[in-house]
């Protein structure tokens, strides 16, 4: 098994007793979609570029809840309202160094809880055969518990005893983090390709050959570089785990359907119009949506354009609507990296673009959360 995928360092920790000696270098992580980095600590300054949800970024200093940071070859300021600070310490010193590691539950079925005691609340169950990745362990009155990461930013923690590092015994989930990614008939660059997958696809692996997984996708076998695939603990069924499911199959429903044709009034298979479509894939996880776009954008919960996640419902004023009109007439399904799919028009049919192209961010209305 190699190094890479089982044995991935983590973040340095600081042993207190040393923490006086160790220097800090502030970072942080933007938290929000399309972050505009601005020229200075106001809203009315020029806008520098947009940032990705989840870029990290050293702080140089910080103003009335504006940090400023450098990211890549920019500086600028950044609200705190979509940036997380934290300090990373570092020591010359004395280090200890904590590993990543992929373990498989080894037991039919396995709590993952909040907190490392069987007292505490059941974040949900998973099963034999799921792959977890581990962030560390920690012993409880004789009992080693492994912290296991469940989704982006969201934790459980699993007993040493329920699981095994034999890591043939994987049958779990994960999914593909590139944006298209080759599908290979054997575990290897030159290896033929079996086709190709796209970012936030679902894939079940079955197993681990050197750097690669081997995955199952649409009744084929083949194998997906390790660095493209993050691990989904697809059997969690507490309700933060049952919406990440949730989400991640709209979004696959709706780039399933991409290139399919444009019918005013048609709710598919083959065909739809804008709000059909998104009835259509939201029904396939069991939401029923209201039949016309202007009637959806009245379910679920507001969500601000810059916090909108995959899955979320995304909002347009008419193609001849002023620019202060919040009259609704299309509706698309937001995929993440500042893209949705919608079903377009009869020329374009089911298509993705870019939520801040000119057009689409000069008629973006409000975005809905139906999955939460």
């Amino acid at each position: 098994m190699s190094c890479k995928i089982l044995k991935r360092i983590a973040i340095t920790t600081i042993i207190s007793a040393i923490l006086p000696m160790a220097s800090f270098a502030e970072e942080g992580i933007v938290d929000g979609n399309a972050v505009r980095l601005r020229t200075e600590p106001s809203a009315d300054s020029k806008i520098i570029t947009l940032l990705e949800k989840g870029s990290v970024a050293e702080v140089n200093d910080v103003v009335d809840g504006w940090y400023k940071i450098t990211i890549g070859k920019h500086t600028g300021w950044i609200s705190s309202d979509y940036f997380k600070a934290e300090a990373v310490a570092t020591s010359a010193t004395e280090e200890s160094e904590s590993e990543l590691k992929n373990i498989v539950v080894d037991t039919a079925v396995v709590n993952i809880r909040k907190e490392p005691t069987t007292e505490s609340a059941k974040l949900g169950q998973t099963t034999k055969g799921q792959l977890l990745t581990v962030v560390s362990q920690v012993e409880v009155e004789g009992e080693i518990w492994y912290k296991i990461e469940l989704a982006e930013k969201s934790y459980g923690y699993i007993r040493e005893d329920l699981i095994t590092e034999d890591i043939s015994k994987v049958n779990g989930s994960g999914m593909i983090t590139a944006s298209v990614v080759n599908f290979r008939k054997k575990a290897s660059t030159s290896s033929d390709t079996l086709g190709q997958i796209t970012k936030d696809t679902i894939v079940t692996i079955t197993g681990v050959e050197g750097e690669w997984y081997k995955v199952s996708h649409k009744n084929k076998e083949g194998y997906v570089h390790s660095d493209y695939i993050k691990l989904v603990v697809s059997g969690v069924t507490s309700r933060s785990g049952a919406s990440l499911s949730k989400a991640q199959k709209v979004v696959q429903y709706a780039k399933d359907n991409l290139g399919k044709k444009y019918v005013w009034g048609a709710t598919g298979p083959n065909s739809f119009d804008c709000s059909g479509l998104m009835q259509y894939i939201y029904k396939k996880v069991g939401i029923n949506l209201n039949r016309v776009s202007r009637d959806q954008a009245k379910q679920g919960v507001a969500v601000s354009k810059s916090n909108l996640q995959p899955g979320d419902l995304v909002f347009f004023r008419g193609i001849n609507s002023s620019s202060s009109s919040t009259y609704i007439s299309h509706v698309g399904i937001y995929i993440g990296n500042g893209e949705f799919i919608h079903a377009s028009n009869p020329t374009r049919g089911v298509v993705k673009d870019s939520i801040n192209s000119d057009y689409y961010s000069s008629h973006y209305v409000k975005a809905r959360r139906i999955i939460r």
